[in-house]
């Protein structure tokens, strides 16, 4: 997952990663590159020239993209380079503040509950 120090979010950090574990590791590695800059869900990252450089999927790793227009970009490109999306699914304007999802048991622990928007 990108969730390094960097976040691995250009060629230059996946080629690293890959040439690394070449180096160093008996297992195999396959980096995931993250989908927007930093993971800050702002702007692409490097998808293209990350998957020249070695990466199979790409996630923001536990942050969701709030941005929508991004995260369309986003899948339309992965679509094009034939690799999977791996998704952390949250708006964080309705999760913001809870520790669970809202019902009977956050009650019963007494933790706050993240609340559903009900149509109206």
């Amino acid at each position: 997952m990108p969730n390094t120090a960097p976040v691995n979010d250009s060629d230059t950090v996946t080629s690293y990663i890959v040439q690394r574990a070449r180096q160093v590791s008996p297992v195999n590695v396959f980096p995931i590159g993250a989908i927007t800059k930093g993971s800050l869900g702002e702007e692409l990252a490097a998808i293209e020239s990350m998957k020249e450089a070695g990466i199979v999927a790409i996630s923001d790793d536990g942050r969701p993209v709030m941005n929508s227009r991004v995260m369309r970009r986003a899948m339309e490109l992965a679509r094009a380079l034939d690799i999977p999306v791996i998704d952390h699914c949250e708006d964080l304007n309705l999760s913001s503040g809870g520790d669970m999802h809202e019902g009977v048991q956050s009650v019963r622990l007494g933790l706050r509950g993240f609340r559903r928007r009900r149509k109206t």
